[in-house]
């Protein structure tokens, strides 16, 4: 099965470092970029299609890779050459029925977050269940695929794809406090980064709430509380929460061309 990526920016060239990762060779895979520049670093490890058109004739199954804003324009080019191909956006806020209206294809939504490159992202998919199937098979080879209703689509682009995101903030203020209590820099990151990497893998292994193992290193009295009391009198929960609704607001405003 040949993968013709159409766009190869920052979760395009994502995608395709998880999916070489995964060990997809060079003739199943097919990429195309408007800004040539951006192929480059992939010119020993896929074909790179000279046009849009031939992008699309050469794939069995193709990736929309490109803005939101730049979606339209980009199917009024290949429209007519994917009516019968399995068609997967990954661009936020553009609804299946949308899509449909600009191109007839097999649809299907898919919304990987920037882990996809080594292989630990977590991909929502959506759309016709001939092409789910496929779609769960490529996006299985970059991280965990998640078969969802389209109307949860917005809500998980706040999470899962903004998440990245927002943990790397989280990771950089901590580190920061490490720096501030006398760590360097370079240490304070790796240990805040095998923390988070540990913690996450404790909640999704234990079966634990995340409350419950909170619970388990806060002695009474000891360094653990004071540090979570000091984050909870700072409304550290509720701004991370705000967080989350004013990125599926913003959300929204996509799905209206805002």
């Amino acid at each position: 099965m040949i993968i013709s990526l159409i766009g190869v920016g920052k979760m395009g060239s994502a995608l395709l470092k998880g999916w070489l990762r995964a060990g997809v060779k060079k003739e199943e895979l097919v990429i195309y970029d408007k800004i040539t520049n951006a192929l480059q670093p992939f010119v020993q490890q896929a074909e790179i299609a000279h046009d849009c058109r031939s992008a699309v004739e050469k794939g069995d199954v193709i990736v929309i890779a490109v803005k939101p804003k730049d979606v339209g324009e980009l199917l009024g080019e290949m429209g007519g050459f994917i009516k019968d191909k399995i068609t997967i956006s990954i661009a936020a806020g553009i609804g299946l029925s949308e899509l449909s209206k600009m191109a007839r294809s097999k649809w299907v939504r898919a919304m990987p977050n920037i882990a996809c490159e080594i292989g630990e992202g977590i991909i929502a998919i959506c759309g016709d269940e001939t092409g789910l199937n496929i779609a769960e098979k490529i996006f299985g080879l970059t991280g965990k695929v998640v078969r969802v209703e389209e109307y949860l689509m917005d809500a998980i682009t706040a999470l899962g794809g903004s998440g990245p995101g927002f943990v790397s903030l989280l990771i950089d203020a901590l580190a920061d406090g490490g720096v501030k209590i006398g760590l360097p820099k370079e240490l304070s990151l790796q240990i805040v980064a095998q923390v988070f990497k540990g913690t996450a893998g404790l909640v999704m292994n234990s079966q634990k709430h995340p409350m419950e193992l909170k619970d388990s290193v806060c002695s009474p009295g000891g360094t653990t509380i004071a540090g979570i009391s000091r984050m909870e009198r700072a409304g550290l929960r509720g701004i991370l929460i705000e967080g989350v609704e004013e990125a599926f607001r913003r959300a929204k405003e996509l799905q209206k061309g805002g």
